[in-house]
């Protein structure tokens, strides 16, 4: 068999033409046809850019450089109607701008830098949302992180949670591992925790129950913290006069346990709080130990160490039982001070100077009880300041700084004022409000929502739940989370005379 060179060269030719051809094909779809200069490479071409454009050096095309930065002001009404500015780069004349997907009414181009509108009203209730510009050339930006909406009147739906006996604390944390907020809820009689598994939506089914104290030493307090710094969130239990850590293992379970601290016989906790002492990056836990008779106590600090356990402990304070306690850097030198409050006795600052060493600084509280007591940044200074339960109204305390706190005039005063408080954004505009129960009058009780100013101060009460013939000046506790994620804060009230006894009220203001 003879094979002829020149055939199969030939055909090898004709295929190598073909691709060519079919590559000068594709070619010219995209750049014209061979050989010509491409007309929209911005490298070469004479034409540039538009002025909302950049030319991409890479790519050699022109590209889109309008650009949001920031809006002024951050937050607005949900009604709308405030004169917004929206700062950024390459705006052009007629550009339009839109919150939420609602586009914004006056737009005025003020340069290519700043575009000032009407900020439109809040259609669909949320708060944080997107805000969008799109020039006349159809360029289009958006960002979702530099504004919100924020509600100017509290609104939240009641829902009933069935727990057994009677609620007296609460603990939020993630502890299945689902991304969703559960709810850990002790109660007397019982001597253990119940837990309550979120769904991230509000709803809650029954989880296990985990045994802590006894019959004798029922549970008292509780709090959330990782205490071994696994990542997984843990809970801290006082029963009678021990104090429990449950380990959480992130899958829903506490296999394992250690005790803290026992006190001498006789004696129980009276107060609990956590927070970081030393500047270590871990909690620290501050307890009561109240004696027997109810007459003496101790504040005492124990500390984690790198081995997550609590093994340093310093009595800090001693007199009568404390009712408020809480750790917080309130003098701003990066370590956490030591807040005790003696019901209708004194508030007293221990101030953190270090090692062992406290300075004591008692504050003036006349006309009010230490019994109810809440920490945080009233007036957005960056320091914590003091907000007190008096007789029968609330007190904010500025922090002015060197642990000496500026008092405010009293809220306007109510009856049957709840002995717990609450600090929460509850309308989204980035201040702290306030909540509390008090009396509603004709033996009905409510709770109240305050709606902070920024500056240290409250507007008027609006109620958010109503308790028919119950009076919350005891055994009322206050609880705050997002428990439906979406990025309000919603409320747990706890009652042992109230019906239902724990109610979740979910905030539905917009």
């Amino acid at each position: 068999m003879r094979f002829s060179v020149t055939k199969s060269l030939n055909t090898q030719m004709k295929v190598a033409l073909m691709g060519c051809a079919l590559w000068l094909q594709s070619c010219d779809a995209l750049w014209g046809p061979f050989g010509r200069q491409n007309p929209n490479n911005c490298v070469v071409s004479s034409a540039g850019c538009a002025t909302d454009e950049v030319c991409d050096l890479p790519s050699q095309i022109c590209v889109s450089a309008l650009r949001i930065d920031r809006v002024v002001p951050a937050v607005g009404s949900s009604r709308g109607g405030t004169t917004m500015t929206l700062r950024g780069q390459r705006f052009s004349d007629g550009a339009k701008v839109f919150v939420d997907d609602q586009p914004a009414r006056d737009v005025v181009f003020v340069s290519s830098e700043e575009l000032r509108f009407t900020l439109p009203p809040s259609t669909a209730g949320r708060w944080r949302v997107p805000v969008a510009v799109e020039n006349p050339s159809q360029h289009r930006s958006e960002r979702r992180d530099v504004f919100a909406y924020y509600a100017e009147t509290l609104t939240f739906e009641s829902r009933a949670i069935a727990v057994a006996g009677l609620p007296i604390g609460a603990a939020s944390g993630d502890w299945n591992g689902d991304h969703a907020l559960d709810l850990a809820v002790i109660s007397l009689p019982s001597a253990g925790v119940q837990i309550f598994w979120g769904d991230g939506s509000g709803g809650f089914s029954s989880g296990n129950s985990v045994t802590v104290g006894s019959a004798q030493m029922a549970t008292q307090h509780i709090l959330t913290l990782d205490g071994n710094r696994d990542g997984a969130s843990d809970l801290v239990v006082a029963a009678g006069g021990s104090l429990t850590l449950l380990y959480g293992d992130g899958q829903g379970g506490f296999p394992s346990r250690r005790v803290l601290y026992t006190a001498a016989i006789g004696h129980n906790l009276r107060a609990l709080a956590a927070g970081d002492s030393d500047g270590d990056g871990r909690d620290d836990v501050v307890i009561s130990d109240a004696a027997a008779d109810d007459l003496s106590a101790d504040v005492v600090l124990l500390r984690s160490g790198e081995d997550g356990l609590f093994s340093s402990r310093s009595v800090i304070d001693s007199g009568t039982p404390a009712k408020t306690l809480a750790i917080a850097d309130l003098t701003g030198d990066a370590r956490g001070d030591v807040l005790v409050g003696l019901a209708n006795t004194r508030l007293t600052l221990w101030r953190n100077e270090g090692g062992q060493a406290w300075t004591r600084v008692d504050q003036p509280i006349s006309g009010c009880s230490s019994e109810g007591a809440a920490v945080g940044d009233l007036n957005r200074d960056s320091r914590p300041d003091l907000l007190l339960r008096c007789d029968t109204t609330l007190r904010p305390l500025l922090n002015a700084g060197n642990a000496v706190f500026t008092p405010l005039p009293d809220l306007p005063p109510s009856t049957l004022v709840s002995p717990t408080l609450a600090l929460a954004d509850f309308n989204g505009d980035g201040r702290l409000d306030a909540g509390m129960g008090r009396g509603a009058g004709g033996g009905d009780s409510q709770v109240v929502g305050f709606l902070g100013d920024g500056a240290g101060g409250f507007g008027d009460a609006q109620e958010i739940a109503r308790y028919s013939a119950v009076m919350l000046n005891v055994g009322h506790v206050l609880h705050t989370a997002d428990w439906d994620g979406d990025g309000k804060m919603d409320v747990l009230s706890l009652s042992t005379a109230g019906t239902p006894p724990c109610r979740l009220l979910l905030n539905r203001s917009r």
